[in-house]
């Protein structure tokens, strides 16, 4: 059988045409749109939140605050939901009450900062920490301070001269 261009020509441009019809459709495929993601992600924020509020006003509420913070990025956005969903199932925190209450809105609730959605216990534990951290770093440095003020003349001397602590001797004696 001899070789023909022409007939490759079909079998490629059949083949491309096989090749095309196969792939999915933007509806059928997964949401690669960016609106279709942020709109995913949005109803299933407020999905949470009411499963765990009991109150879809009060989620479509916090979502919409989360949505003003965080619309410029879809990370933050589920970053900060996450941290806040924690919040709202750790009973030791207490915002879950607190929102269910109204003594704190939802849209407050939403702007927090992480650190302020610890429970008071682990507040303290984080000040007891640093308090720690600060005592070691103080007595770090105390060590390494001079024990009397000669101490100190010789090694300001050396550093000023470039000179050794028993040359910096001699010269305060030839001083005298």
């Amino acid at each position: 059988m001899l070789y023909n261009p022409n007939r490759a020509m079909v079998n490629l441009r059949d083949r491309a045409k096989r090749y095309h019809s196969k792939k999915e459709t933007p509806s059928e495929g997964p949401a690669d749109n960016v609106a279709d993601v942020w709109n995913t992600t949005r109803k299933a924020c407020v999905a949470k939140i009411t499963e765990i509020l009991e109150n879809a006003a009060l989620a479509k509420s916090y979502e919409g605050a989360l949505y003003q913070k965080n619309h410029n990025s879809l990370e933050q956005y589920r970053t900060s939901f996450r941290k806040d969903v924690i919040a709202l199932r750790n009973s030791k925190t207490g915002f879950r009450e607190a929102i269910k209450n109204k003594e704190i809105t939802p849209e407050q609730f939403a702007l927090l900062k992480p650190e302020e959605l610890f429970s008071k216990e682990q507040k303290l534990e984080n000040e007891k920490l640093k308090d720690q951290e600060l005592q070691a770093a103080i007595s770090t440095e105390t060590k390494a301070l001079p024990k009397n003020i000669n101490a100190l003349k010789d090694s300001v001397v050396s550093e000023k001269w470039g000179i050794s602590t028993s040359a910096a001797a001699i010269d305060d004696f030839e001083e005298e």
